[in-house]
């Protein structure tokens, strides 16, 4: 191929194309054997070439220089291109999903996790007795207490926010100690909005929804008001 430059060099671009052709054809088959048939084909045809004088390289030259042997060129380097870019694809694409799995069991492992330690805040609820809420109170004066109590709200949900606020009362609250409070202590009632675990209802809620406190406050308000009505309905269940 060297002394096809020496001979006619204003064909020397042509000859570097086919020795990069011939390159990338060959690198390429490792991967895929559309690539090593490519190869093969084109190994042999070189293995067999016979040596031409300088007035056949001419010829050969000019015939590879011929619009149809530059377009099969181009054919062959654009499906090694378009393979080399789907093989990337394919890589990119399977480690994507690695990541995800990944993340996937990192999530499930954490659950898991979670999962046992709400049992030591569960053993508090609901709160039945003036003298619990109290203990209840102390208890998320500790701040481990408290974020994994936060957690465990997190965790009730609803429907919308109101569902969610009265959701987490009812497992915070039984009905027969709401009856002995009131949103704000009228009537010697336990007042309740002011209490630690009511703050932490808002926080969790207001991450959760687009409200303000004071539809936080409607809400659970009403929920104590209801508390009698709850009490009557459950001891009706109960005979």
């Amino acid at each position: 191929m060297i002394s096809l430059m020496v001979f006619i060099p204003q064909h020397a671009e042509i000859v570097c194309e086919l020795v990069m052709g011939f390159g990338m054809i060959t690198s390429a088959a490792v991967s895929t054997r559309r690539h090593s048939e490519l190869v093969t084909t084109h190994s042999k045809s070189v293995m067999s070439m016979p040596v031409l004088g300088k007035e056949e390289l001419i010829q050969l030259l000019e015939r590879n220089s011929s619009p149809q042997q530059s377009t099969t060129s181009e054919g062959v380097a654009g499906a090694i291109e378009r393979e080399a870019a789907a093989d990337n694809t394919t890589q990119k694409i399977l480690l994507y999903v690695k990541s995800i799995h990944q993340r996937l069991q990192k999530l499930e492992n954490s659950k898991s996790s979670e999962q046992l330690p709400f049992d030591e805040i569960e053993k508090y609820l609901p709160v039945t007795d003036v003298e619990s809420l109290r203990l209840f109170d102390e208890k998320l004066a500790d701040k481990e207490f408290s974020t994994l109590f936060r957690g465990y709200l997190s965790t009730v949900g609803g429907r919308n926010f109101r569902d969610c606020i009265c959701r987490m009362l009812k497992r915070i609250m039984s009905n027969g100690l709401g009856v002995q409070c009131s949103w704000l202590g009228y009537r010697n009632n336990i007042r309740i909005s002011d209490r630690p675990f009511i703050k932490i209802v808002k926080e969790v809620i207001l991450r959760a929804y687009h409200v303000s406190e004071s539809d936080i406050d409607s809400v659970a308000s009403e929920w104590l008001r209801l508390s009698k009505l709850r009490l009557s309905r459950e001891k009706s269940s109960a005979v």
